[in-house]
C-alpha cells in the first residue's frame, strides 16, 4: 500500500495527535521515529500489541491514528479496502469488459517495468497473471521487500505500480462503463500519438457507440490520413502495397516507377514501413477484441484466416480500403496473446529457387498458441512443399494423421485431431493439396511418362501378349505419340527393362514379366533358356520327348525338330548330347551310375561343330 502523506517526526506526530506518554514511549522503543515508519509498521504487522509495554488501550489509540492517515482502510479478511469496499467485492462487481480493461492496463504497465521488477512479479506468478499477482499484493501483510532479491529501489517501483492499479480501479468504479471505456481509449491514444489534430475528440466520439465500442479500422484510417502512423515519405508505398488488391500487378516495379527509385530500394522501404506500422499499432494490444466489429474472428478458434474475402468484407462494413496484408498486421497484433501469425513467405522462404514475396501468400494464418507451441508447422508445410516440387517418378500417399505425427512436439499428441484439421486447411489453401476422404495425403507423379511406361499401360489394357507392331499402333492411337516411336525405339525401350517385360523367341512378341506367376502357361525367354531351366531341375539327362512336354506348355506351335536344332546350334556350349536323343547340361555333374550305358553322340557333336 502506498503511503502518500507528508512525513512527520515522532514528536510532531505525538503533538498533533495528542499521543499519551505511554503511546509515545511504545513507538520510540520500537524505533518508530517518523510517521512513515509508524504507518509501515502497522501495514506489516496490523497491530502494535507485539511491542513491549503496549497494552489494549494504547494499541487501539495507535491503530486509530493509522487509519486516519490512510485514505485506504483495511478489511478484516486481510485484503485492502478501497473507499470502504473490499477489493474482491469491487472486482466481482466489474463487468467482463471493465475487468478486461483492468487486465490490459496492468499488461501495459508491466511493459515499462525494469527486469528486476518483472523478476519480482514472476516470483509471485511465473505466468505474470494479474489475478494471481493481485491476490498476493493486496493482502495486508504483503511487503515487496519480502520477495527474494528485491531491494528498496525495486520495491518502490513495484509499490508505484500497485498505487497506479488502485487509482485505475477507483476510476473504473466511479465512471459508468461506457463513459470509462471511451475516456480510457482517448487517454491511450493521446499517449501513443502526441500530435493529434484538435478535432480528434469529436472524431473519436463519432466512432464510438454507447457501449464504448470503437470502429477500429475507421480510427486507423483517420490516423493514417492525419500522418500519425508513419512518415509521409512512406505514403505512396503504403497506398500501393497495403491498399491495392490487384494481384496481377508487379508491386515492386510499380512502386519503383512511382518513386523513381530502384526495386531494391522499394523492398527496403516496404520492410521499414512494415516495422513502423507494427510499432505504431502496439496500442491495439490494449483495445479489446470486440472492437473488431462484426469481424467473425474469435480468440477461441484454433485457426484464423485473413484473406482477400475477409478484407473485402471488413472494408465494406467499416467504410475503409485496406488489403489482406494490412488486416493481417493489425489482427496479429490484437491476437498476439492467443495466436501466432504465419504466412506463406514465412513457410517457404528457405527455398531459394522460388522467390516468394508476401503478396504470393493467399492470406495470413493465425494459429492458436497452444497448438503452435506443440507442433512444427513450418517444418511440416515445408516438407509437403518439398515433396510436391521434388522429382516424383510415381504417385505415393501417406495416412495424413500418421504423417503429421513426425512434426508433433512433446505434449502435442492430445491435440492431434485439431492439428490434423489446421494443417490440412493450410495445405489445401496454400498448395492446393487436399486430404482424400480416406484420410490420405497423395503426392502425384510430376515427371513425364517414359515410353516403356506407355508400353506397360498398353499391355495391361490388352491383358495378353502383343507384337511390336500392335504396340506401336496402340501408342499412336491411344496416346497420340508420334515422335521417336519407331519399331526400333520401342524394342530398345522394352529390352532394357528385362525386369518388367518378357519376350517370346524372335517373334517380337512381348508381355509383362509379372504374368509368368499370374497367368497359366506363360513364360518368356528363348526355347534354349526354357530347356536349360527344365534340365537344371532334373537329376539326370532327359529324353527329348520329356523336354518337349515341358516346352509345349509354353510354346504350343513349336516342334521337336525345331527344338533339337536350336539346342544343337547353341554357341555357349550349355548342352551335352547322348545317343537316343537324350540331352543333359555341361554345367551339371551327373552321378556316374546315371550316365552308365549312355554314350555321347559323336554324330550330334560333329554336326554341331560343323554348323
Amino acid at each position: 500500500m502506498e503511503i502518500t502523506c507528508e512525513n512527520l517526526s515522532l514528536d510532531e506526530l505525538a503533538s498533533i495527535e495528542n499521543f499519551s506518554v505511554r503511546a509515545k514511549n511504545v513507538c520510540r522503543s520500537a524505533g518508530l521515529d517518523s510517521l512513515h515508519e509508524f504507518l509501515e509498521f502497522y501495514l506489516k504487522h496490523r497491530t502494535f500489541n507485539n511491542i513491549w509495554s503496549c497494552g489494549r488501550l494504547t494499541n487501539g489509540q495507535l491503530i486509530a491514528v493509522c487509519k486516519k492517515y490512510f485514505d485506504q482502510e483495511l478489511d478484516e479478511d486481510g485484503t485492502v479496502e478501497l473507499d470502504g469496499k473490499n477489493y474482491k467485492a469491487i472486482l466481482d462487481s466489474f463487468s467482463p469488459t471493465q475487468k478486461a480493461i483492468l487486465v490490459k492496463h496492468f499488461e501495459s504497465l508491466r511493459l515499462n517495468l525494469s527486469i528486476r521488477a518483472l523478476n519480482g512479479l514472476s516470483a509471485i506468478s511465473p505466468r505474470l497473471d494479474f489475478d494471481e499477482i493481485s491476490k498476493s499484493v493486496f493482502l495486508v501483510n504483503f511487503d515487496f521487500m519480502d520477495i527474494p532479491k528485491i531491494g528498496h529501489k525495486t520495491s518502490l517501483e513495484l509499490r508505484m505500480l500497485k498505487q497506479e492499479i488502485i487509482r485505475f480501479i477507483k476510476e473504473i468504479e466511479s465512471d459508468g462503463e461506457g463513459l470509462f471505456i471511451k475516456r480510457y481509449k482517448m487517454e491511450m491514444l493521446q499517449r501513443n500519438f502526441r500530435n493529434l489534430p484538435a478535432d480528434f475528440e469529436t472524431m473519436l466520439e463519432s466512432l464510438c457507440n454507447e457501449n464504448g465500442e470503437i470502429n477500429l479500422f475507421k480510427l486507423i484510417e483517420y490516423l493514417i490520413g492525419t500522418n500519425q502512423m508513419f512518415n509521409k515519405s512512406y505514403q505512396k508505398v503504403f497506398e500501393v502495397y497495403f491498399r491495392n488488391n490487384d494481384k496481377t500487378l508487379v508491386y515492386t516495379k510499380l512502386i519503383a516507377e512511382h518513386l523513381n527509385i530502384t526495386r531494391v530500394r522499394v523492398k527496403l522501404l516496404i520492410k521499414r514501413l512494415e516495422v513502423e506500422i507494427k510499432e505504431n499499432l502496439l496500442f491495439i494490444s490494449n483495445v479489446l477484441s470486440y472492437d473488431l466489429d462484426n469481424s467473425g474472428l474469435s480468440t477461441t478458434e484454433p485457426l484464423l484466416f485473413i484473406d482477400d474475402r475477409f478484407a473485402n468484407s471488413m472494408n465494406e462494413k467499416a467504410g475503409v480500403n485496406f488489403n489482406s496484408i494490412f488486416y493481417s498486421f493489425v489482427i496479429s497484433i490484437l491476437f498476439k496473446e492467443t495466436h501466432t501469425s504465419m504466412n506463406a513467405h514465412d513457410i517457404f522462404h528457405w527455398n531459394k529457387k522460388i522467390h516468394f514475396e508476401p503478396r504470393n501468400s493467399t492470406g495470413c494464418y493465425l494459429i492458436a498458441n497452444r497448438l503452435f507451441e506443440h507442433f512444427e508447422f513450418k517444418k511440416c508445410l515445408s516438407d509437403v512443399y518439398s515433396r510436391i516440387h521434388q522429382k516424383n517418378n510415381k504417385t505415393y500417399s501417406y495416412l495424413f494423421q500418421s504423417y503429421i505425427r513426425n512434426f508433433v512436439k512433446a505434449g502435442g499428441e492430445a491435440m492431434l485431431d485439431e492439428l490434423n484439421q489446421v494443417c490440412s486447411t493450410i495445405i489445401n489453401s496454400e498448395l492446393a493439396l487436399s486430404v482424400d476422404p480416406h484420410g490420405r495425403i497423395i503426392f502425384e507423379r510430376n515427371t513425364p511418362k517414359k515410353l516403356f511406361e506407355y508400353c506397360i499401360d498398353i499391355l495391361e489394357q490388352s491383358s495378353k501378349p502383343m507384337t511390336l507392331i500392335e504396340i506401336e499402333k496402340a501408342l499412336r492411337e491411344k496416346y497420340h505419340i508420334q515422335k521417336k516411336t519407331t519399331l526400333s525405339s520401342i524394342r530398345s525401350n522394352i529390352i532394357q527393362k528385362r525386369d518388367i517385360f518378357i519376350s517370346f523367341g524372335r517373334t517380337s512378341t512381348y508381355a509383362l514379366k509379372k504374368w509368368e506367376t499370374k497367368k497359366k502357361n506363360m513364360k518368356g525367354g528363348s526355347i534354349r533358356n526354357m530347356v536349360e531351366e527344365y534340365l537344371l531341375a532334373q537329376n539326370s539327362p532327359k529324353n527329348l520327348s520329356c523336354i518337349m512336354e515341358f516346352v509345349l506348355r509354353y510354346r504350343p506351335t513349336t516342334n521337336k525338330d525345331s527344338v533339337l536344332t536350336s539346342l544343337k546350334v547353341d554357341r555357349s556350349n550349355r548342352f551335352r548330347f547322348f545317343k537316343d536323343q537324350i540331352v543333359g547340361l555341361n554345367s551339371k555333374n551327373y552321378d556316374t551310375s546315371t550316365l552308365e550305358g549312355l554314350e555321347e553322340s559323336q554324330h550330334w557333336i560333329r554336326k554341331s561343330d560343323g554348323s
